[in-house]
């Protein structure tokens, strides 16, 4: 479509859903106080709120246009496995004709569950304003879990930010995979994810699974940067900012040497991952795997440069990310500039 719709013209098609949008007519639309349709928008599209017979909330998202891309992507999301992470999706190609004053167009609606909760950033700064550091950690372990169980799979969500990530009593969950890279679609992407969250080597041209490597070192370093410095302001590290991944960048200093002086193994690895030059992030799913408990006979071992520690069976019990590992008298030490910190 060349011309950007007007909100009312969406609102109206709606209305008349039984004719602008045959497949969904069974849609009863939210209305607000004032009797105008509920809706948010953004990003070129329009998220109404509506209700199934059956009495589920849901989102109808409208678009500008058609597109044959997402149409593919969307279909091939359908019978990938999306871990839960991924609300199911029925996406109607041209499925919505919109109205306006001489004129008609048919324009793509994705239909999904309505998610209640808050966008990431959103979510942080409410445990951070009541003080709940617990809930803090406990979300960082979820979203550490997400990104290493994403890192394994053969798709990529392409636009991974903290406004596609909502935090609902459920989990966590991703909205808006328009621009995901999914196996066998092969119409050329336009999309190349959001500045401050996208490799600075990504390009149109680059789709694969690693594309959302970078966001996801990048959201798991800023949820624990604001748990290591209860004063950070959230604005401080969402969105990550352009040129922060170069070794010369000031803020990025002032991150590793936080890193170094809370004994954060992890956060410092993190900083060293994201100067990557490339846009596949080698050893990030190993830097983000969980701590296990450490069981008698467990010894040390080194990668790329950094100690960790193996239990018997081979299971990783601690990532490799310090500089050094001592284990004296059934006790595991971790070492990072010459501070010791006891590993669990």
């Amino acid at each position: 479509m060349s011309r950007q719709p007007y909100i009312k013209e969406y609102a109206t098609s709606l209305t008349l859903a039984e004719r602008c949008m045959p497949s969904e007519a069974n849609l009863t639309f939210i209305k607000t106080a004032y009797g105008g349709l509920d809706f948010v928008c953004g990003g070129g599209s329009v998220v109404f709120r509506a209700v199934q017979p059956d009495g589920e909330m849901v989102a109808v998202k409208c678009y500008r246009d058609v597109s044959q891309r997402r149409c593919e992507v969307y279909r091939a999301l359908q019978h990938l496995d999306t871990g839960g992470y991924v609300t199911p999706t029925r996406f109607h190609a041209g499925g919505l004709t919109l109205l306006w004053e001489g004129g008609a167009e048919r324009v793509d609606v994705a239909v999904t569950p309505w998610l209640e909760g808050l966008t990431l950033d959103r979510k942080v700064a409410e445990l951070r304003a009541a003080g709940d550091e617990q809930g803090l950690r406990q979300l960082l372990d979820e979203l550490e879990s997400m990104a290493v169980w994403l890192l394994a799979q053969p798709w990529a969500h392409g636009d991974l930010k903290p406004d596609n990530i909502i935090a609902t009593p459920h989990g966590l969950r991703l909205i808006d995979c328009d621009a995901a890279y999914v196996p066998g679609v092969a119409t050329p992407r336009s999309e190349q994810g959001t500045e401050g969250y996208r490799h600075p080597r990504r390009d149109v041209e680059c789709d694969n699974a690693h594309i959302d490597d970078f966001a996801l070192a990048v959201l798991c370093l800023g949820v624990r940067a604001l748990i290591l410095d209860p004063e950070r302001k959230v604005e401080s590290v969402f969105p990550w900012r352009e040129g922060m991944w170069h070794r010369e960048n000031e803020q990025w200093k002032e991150l590793l040497r936080l890193s170094e002086q809370t004994g954060d193994a992890r956060a410092r690895r993190l900083c060293e991952l994201l100067t990557c030059e490339w846009v596949e992030i080698e050893g990030l799913a190993h830097t983000l795997t969980r701590r296990r408990k450490i069981r008698s006979g467990a010894t040390a071992f080194c990668r790329d440069g950094r100690w960790g520690v193996l239990n018997p069976d081979g299971e990783v019990a601690e990532p490799a990310l310090w500089d050094d590992i001592i284990q004296k008298d059934g006790r595991t030490w971790g070492v990072m500039t010459d501070q010791l910190s006891e590993i669990d």
